[in-house]
């Protein structure tokens, strides 16, 4: 564990350099992989070497426009022909009874409190396998 200063407020910060932020390091070409975090108002991010030294600190501006993933809606839509119930685990069946091709997935994630990323990766592989016809990309 280092204490590392914010060059914008001065706050000193407690951060861990353990084994997995070194072989971040070591695989990048660059030999510096770098932690980036929220610091009171504004974001703070560190640069840390393959021997876990601290390379630099910077104080990127936060933001100011929506990212464009959050202004898109995924609609999931159930392909016509119902699935092998053999063939899909509790939290498939699950999802596909809430497909109607109108609700998002980020309703869904909320509604089987599936946290949003997972249920993404679970679409995708439904898609892949048939039992979704498409995804489709709708700007909120």
């Amino acid at each position: 564990m280092v204490k590392v200063e914010c060059p914008r407020c001065k706050i000193k910060e407690f951060l861990i350099i353990n084994d997995e932020v070194i072989e971040k390091a070591k695989a990048s070409p660059s030999g510096i992989t770098a932690i980036s975090f929220s610091h009171e108002d504004h974001l703070m991010v560190v640069y840390i070497d393959t021997e876990g030294n601290i390379r630099g600190i910077d104080n990127p501006p936060k933001p100011s426009l929506p990212s464009v993933i959050n202004m898109l809606e995924e609609i999931p839509i159930p392909s016509p022909s119902p699935p092998d119930p053999r063939s899909l685990d509790r939290d498939e069946w699950r999802f596909l009874a809430l497909c109607d091709g109108v609700r998002t997935l980020r309703e869904i994630s909320n509604l089987l409190n599936i946290p949003y990323g997972r249920l993404r990766i679970l679409a995708q592989s439904l898609l892949t396998r048939g039992y979704l016809e498409n995804i489709e990309l709708k700007m909120k």
